[in-house]
């Protein structure tokens, strides 16, 4: 680094930044390609998940849990990207599904492909300040376009056909579609029990999703009421209880315990039988208490003895323990029962009140879940989920989201267009058209903006085994002639590119918001020109793409490769780098990185070398390594017998001996030596 130092009055020279030598940095247009590599890479994943023939992703998880799914939210969340750009399009990914519920996946790769013409753009000598602007122009000419095709919809409680056809496009896409017809009639009418249509509001509380393995996808019901992972306390108590009244309890249904530090001594049989039968009286009591209130179920938050349970059982009161926090809280609103926090407060009109109260069982697992419907607020509702194993109801148990989401979407705001590209065709022509009109830079970020939008039908019909390009040029002359917004891509072979013939529907909400959530994602990448590392990076190797190569929670072998392909896959000198690894024995032993002692000499070995100059390379290298340790260290190498690395291993193939490569049963820590080959 060039320049000059200053100094203070006393000759100090003053420090901008701290350790620069020990960060890593990445600037200019070496940062702009590692942004964009990194984003294109994230959406090349997506890419083959869009649509209704978009292929699902397998997931496994570090404890071994496995995922399948072609949700874009899940698919990045489970995703264990590194590079920071990566993990932006993750939390671009989430953002659209916690404001929209739908469209995870076209979200990112509508920004992966605006930010691949950005990259053009920027090889042509264009500023990203006039390409992010002129991707702000484009948005606001497609979002107005947006507006002037989409349609409204009514949204009532007669209107539910059409709703169960918008539902059924977004499950199309789904593991659920076999039975997406059923799947969407349960979204819909969920929906339409809790929504309030003169606020335009719908409670997502009041919707209880829950699955449980077995069965088929068809056995998916919807239960107006809750439904509850529990069973009856004792085994005799009734399967079945008609005109429920329900005490809900968050206080201990058991004799008070003292709630100062003071305790009881029982000092003889007497004072333990005279306690035993204090407790049994004044549950006694406590039981005469909910059955005055006319109550005959109980449902606690918290727990009771073997001994009390069988007491209810003589009583004919019926029980459920350990019900949790919000099962109450839903119990509470659907029986139209007040929560009980204290057993003195209980009354006849804090009961809540059910039709009925069963226990399901389920095959010959012997587990049991617990059914309280028919209640008087029929705003609460559960959406029972079943599946032959636990990634199918996972991934039933997300399908059905996406389906509330839109559905909910759709109560606020009721307009539509229509899907299959479609609405991003007619927005690809509309913003090329207005670009002819700009006579600045910006017209070429237009145009780019214009080629991105054609991403996702190239994408649907390449998914859909189509040929893309001849698809989609054939769809943009035939919205042209006919004049019809309409058209996009037939990916289920219904023989019709009128989406609204196939009644292939989307909100305009959910299909503005990955517009603008796209552009705005990308802005941000585009102006972001600098990037340091931290200083506790100590082993980071700038390699092409700028992703570090060394985890330093990992442990590597001797002779690990760290290999990174570039954008043109190939094995370039520039793109390897290798890492020499050192076990050390001790948590506690300091040790010194000297990188300018630690290089690697007369390496990487050219391609037109045999094995013989190859192995000659090596041990030339060999006694060019060395490890500064402090005499902590070394002593204990010494009292162990332990060579050190400097010394001449010939016969050895790597540049350490095996005993100190990898000390058997003492591997506590590993020192990366990395020499960049670029």
């Amino acid at each position: 680094m060039s320049g000059s130092l200053a100094f203070d009055e006393y000759g100090r020279p003053f420090i901008i930044i701290r350790d620069q030598e020990r960060k890593s940095r990445l600037t200019g247009i070496e940062a702009h390609k590692s942004h964009i590599m990194a984003a294109k890479a994230v959406a090349g994943v997506l890419r083959t998940s869009l649509g209704p023939k978009g292929l699902d992703k397998l997931l496994v998880s570090p404890d071994g849990d496995i995922t399948v799914t072609n949700d874009g939210a899940t698919i990045l969340k489970q995703m264990d990207v590194q590079h920071q750009i990566a993990k932006l399009m993750v939390q671009l990914s989430q953002s659209q599904d916690d404001e929209i519920g739908d469209g995870t996946t076209g979200v990112v790769v509508l920004a992966g492909a605006l930010l691949e013409q950005a990259e053009k753009l920027l090889d042509r000598g264009i500023h990203p300040i006039r390409v992010a602007d002129g991707y702000e122009m484009a948005a606001t000419v497609a979002c107005e376009h947006l507006e002037k095709i989409s349609e409204g919809f009514k949204v009532t409680p007669k209107d539910r056909e059409d709703l169960i056809r918008l539902a059924m496009t977004t499950l199309g896409s789904k593991i659920v579609n076999r039975c997406h017809r059923q799947m969407a009639e349960i979204a819909v009418d969920a929906i339409m029990s809790v929504a309030d249509f003169d606020r335009k509001d719908v409670d997502f509380e009041l919707i209880k999703v829950e699955g449980k393995v077995g069965g088929k996808m068809e056995d998916t019901m919807l239960i107006k009421g809750v439904i509850i992972d529990k069973d009856m306390s004792h085994p005799q108590m009734p399967k079945n209880i008609k005109d429920a009244k329900i005490a809900i309890l968050t206080c201990p249904f058991e004799p008070p315990k003292p709630k100062t530090k003071h305790g009881l001594e029982v000092k003889s049989v007497e004072d333990y039988r005279k306690l035993r039968e204090y407790e049994l009286q004044k549950f006694e009591t406590m039981v005469k208490q909910v059955k005055d209130t006319g109550a005959n179920l109980v449902i606690c938050q918290w727990g009771f003895d073997d001994e009390a349970n069988h007491l209810l059982l003589q009583r004919k009161l019926p029980a459920v323990r350990w019900v949790g926090g919000p099962e109450i809280e839903l119990i509470a609103i659907a029986t139209g029962g007040r929560i009980v926090p204290r057993f003195e407060e209980l009354t006849k009109e804090k009961l809540g009140t059910a039709g009925t109260v069963r226990e399901l069982s389920f095959g010959t697992t012997k587990e049991k879940m617990l059914v309280i419907e028919d209640c008087n607020n029929s705003r609460a509702v559960t959406i029972f989920i079943r599946g032959g194993n636990k990634m199918i109801v996972e991934e039933g148990k997300r399908s059905i989201h996406d389906a509330l989401c839109v559905i909910r979407n759709l109560v606020k705001d009721s307009r539509i267009v229509y899907g299959g590209g479609a609405p991003e065709i007619s927005c690809s022509l509309a913003v090329a058209e207005a670009a002819k009109k700009i006579s600045t830079l910006e017209q070429y970020a237009m145009k780019s903006f214009s080629e991105a939008l054609e991403s996702v039908p190239l994408a649907l019909a390449e998914n859909s085994g189509f040929a893309p390009i001849h698809t989609l040029a054939d769809i943009k002359s035939r919205q042209i002639k006919e004049k019809n917004p309409r058209l996009g891509i037939d990916c289920l072979n219904k023989g019709t590119n009128d989406m609204k013939t196939q009644s292939v529907i989307e909100t305009l909400s959910s299909k503005r918001a990955q517009i603008l959530l796209a552009v705005q994602l990308t802005k941000m990448i585009l102006k972001i020109d600098d990037v340091r590392g931290s200083a506790d990076q100590t082993l980071f190797v700038k390699r092409f793409g700028g992703f570090p190569c060394v985890d330093m929670n990992k442990s590597y072998s001797v002779t690990d490769w760290a290999m990174h392909d570039g954008d043109s896959g190939t094995d370039s000198d520039q793109n390897r780098v290798k890492i020499w690894a050192l076990n050390l024995q001790d948590d506690n032993d300091s040790v010194d990185f000297d990188p300018e002692r630690a290089k690697l000499e007369n390496w990487p070995p050219k391609d037109d070398d045999d094995e013989e100059d190859l192995k000659q390379r090596e041990e030339q290298s060999e006694s060019k390594l060395f490890l500064s340790v402090d005499e902590k260290m070394k002593t204990e190498e010494e009292k162990e017998g332990m060579e050190q690395p400097g010394a001449d291993h010939a016969s050895s193939p790597s540049p350490f001996p095996e005993e100190i490569g990898n000390p058997a049963g003492c591997v506590r820590r590993t020192l990366a030596l990395v020499e960049s080959l670029s």
